[in-house]
This record gives C-alpha cells, structure tokens and sequence, in this order.
C-alpha cells in the first residue's frame, strides 16, 4: 500500500481475509485514511475482493429475522449496542494498561512527525486501538497492540534513517513487558525480566480431564456452577475463564453440552433473560431442573471439604478433579484469580421432572 502497488495489495487484503475478519474490519478506515491522504481512492479499492469474500458469508443468512436478531446478539457483545445489553463491561475505560500504551503510541508518533510529517497511518491505529480499548470492542488487546505496531513498523523503516525515527522505533517496539503479562512481579520482583517459558505436554492433564468427565453419557448436558457476576461482563464465570476452554473442549469431543460458556453469554445478554448463577446448593439445583441438566460441576479451594448441604440436596458426588496436583505440569503459573487452586467436583442431582416449559435433556422445549 505505502508503495502504491495496489494489485500486491489486493492480493494480500485477500489473503488476510481467509484468516481473519477482525483485519478486514480494521483495514476498511485505516485505507480510507490512507486514500485520503495519497489522495487517490486506490488503497480503498484495493480491500474491494477482501470486502467481497466477507460479504459472501452473509448470503447464506439472507435478511431472515435471525440473522438480524443474531447481528444483535453480536452487536451487545462487543459494545456497539449498549440498551438493552445485561452485561456491563467495566473494562472499556482508559486503564493503566490502555493510557500506557496510548502514551507511548502518541510519543512514537510525535517523534516521527517531529521529523517527517504527520504519521496519518499510525494515527489512524491509534485511533482504532483506543475506540478498541474505551467503545467499542472489535478485537483482542493483543491484536490492536499488532495492529498498530505492524502500522508504525512500516511508516517507521519506509522514513528516511535517522536518530529521532530510531529513537521512536524503540520506544513503540519495547513496551515493559509487565504490560504485556510477560514478567510475573510477586514471584520476580521485576517489572521487565521476561519469564522464561518452555514447552509442555498438555496430554496427560487433558487425559485427567477426560477421566473427570467419563461417567457422563454422551448428549448430556452438564452446568457449571458459577457465582452470579451481577452483571458485570467482567466477572463471568469467576476469574475461571482460561481453565475453562480444556473442559469445553473436552467435552465437545464426546458431544456433552457444559454451559454456560461464551455462547450462553452472548445469548442471554439482554435484560430479565433467562439465569443459570449461583453455587449454593439450593440455586445449584434449581438451575439443574430447570435447564434439565444431568451432572453438575461445582467448584471450592484445593483442600477444603464440600460440605454435608450437598448431599442433604440429594448431590451425589462422581469424581473429582483438583488443580493443585498439576502445579508442576502448570510450571508453576495459577491460572485462578483465587489463592489456592481449586478443586472440581462432579455431582449427580437427584431426579427431577422437568420445570413447565423448562428445557429438556435433549435441547428441545416442553
């Protein structure tokens, strides 16, 4: 683009989008900037196969009623849509993290204009990277963090040498690696030693997890008891997010339905929808006639007992699975906002007829 060889760039715009739609989204107002700064509409048509090839993902939908309600469900999700949204992200404020790389984005691009114009471009991804982090939610941190780098990068080595473009280079190439969560500062005392990570095989602690769910039939559904995050995007699902994707995926390979995950977020993000909260015994079970569920996971910290309330409700336990045997194969690293690992338990409630108009164990509705 920077070098005005469209048809390169249409080919690559083309190529980026088999990978990734976030990109696409991205690149439709950094090439209108572009555009108008080159003061040609080439680096904006250049996107137009990209923009073709996402645009034919939508045919299938057609403007069915569902797809407008899905766009919806989407829209909620990542902030576009802020009435009748359940889920507050607290998050999309200028934070530490945010207004630090914002600082040190503007200061790279001050240093390049000091010395060779107005970096448009990179201003343009600094504009995406804070919309990103303070409104509107349209991709990970670490991809808007890529994006304006790969941006600079560019603008950066395409200048003419000199010191002050160098200088700017560095600064915006070298966050402190505690930002980026690559020094751990209660364990190193460091902010900018870098944690050296090494390799692991993840198979034994997949094949525990395994075991953990094998007594559940396949097509049976299993809830997760979490606490209710009071609507807060944040809170969802207890600080236990990264622990949970090995169990989603476990289960998915032997067609078990574990909810809630992101999908039953994103479904219910809309005021009085229906809840699946709670860790109390009494809630725990509610939840599971309700939603028909055949197993229960329910979670307390490594070394603490259950409780007799349990088993009082009618609970039967079938396994267990505790974190604080995998500390080893974890190098050390918690994965839990909690002080102590935490420890699974796998129940079994008591029979119960379905609630009227509940869900069945089969995804339908009675």
């Amino acid at each position: 683009v920077f070098h005005g060889q469209y048809g390169l760039s249409a080919l690559a715009w083309l190529a980026a989008s088999l990978a990734s739609i976030t990109v696409i989204a991205a690149a439709v107002p950094s090439m209108i900037v572009q555009a108008w700064s080159a003061g040609t509409p080439e680096p904006l048509v250049s996107l137009l196969p990209a923009l073709l090839k996402v645009a034919l993902h939508l045919v299938p939908a057609g403007p069915h009623a569902e797809t407008r309600r899905s766009l919806g469900v989407m829209g909620r999700v990542i902030g576009v849509v802020s009435r009748g949204t359940r889920y507050r992200r607290t998050s999309k404020r200028l934070r530490p993290f945010s207004a630090y790389f914002a600082l040190i984005y503007t200061s790279g691009c001050a240093l390049l204009a000091w010395e060779h114009g107005w970096p448009l471009l990179s201003l343009a991804a600094l504009a995406l990277f804070l919309v990103n982090q303070v409104w509107l939610r349209f991709a990970d941190e670490q991809s808007v963090i890529l994006m304006f780098v790969s941006v600079f990068a560019a603008q950066a080595l395409l200048a003419p040498p000199s010191l002050l473009t160098l200088l700017a280079l560095v600064v915006v190439l070298n966050p402190l690696p505690v930002f980026l969560g690559l020094c751990d500062f209660e364990r190193q005392g460091s902010l900018v030693r870098v944690q050296m990570q090494i390799p692991f095989d993840h198979e034994p602690l997949q094949r525990a997890m395994q075991t953990f769910f094998a007594p559940v039939p396949a097509g049976q559904r299993i809830l997760f008891a979490f606490d209710d995050p009071h609507d807060v995007y944040e809170n969802v699902f207890d600080g236990y997010r990264t622990l949970l994707e090995l169990p989603l995926f476990v289960c998915a390979e032997r067609e078990i339905h574990l909810f809630p995950d992101w999908h039953a977020v994103a479904e219910t993000n809309y005021p009085g929808s229906p809840n699946f909260w709670g860790r109390a015994p009494d809630k725990v079970l509610e939840n599971a006639r309700h939603w028909q569920a055949g197993h229960v996971v329910v979670y307390a910290d490594s070394g603490a007992t259950l409780g007799d309330d349990w088993a009082r409700f009618g609970f039967e336990m079938v396994s267990v699975f505790d974190w604080s045997h995998w500390g080893e194969t974890l190098q050390g690293h918690a994965l839990w906002r909690s002080a102590e690992p935490p420890c699974w338990y796998l129940l079994r409630p008591p029979a119960l007829p379905a609630a009227p108009g509940g869900p069945t164990a089969e995804g339908g509705t009675r």
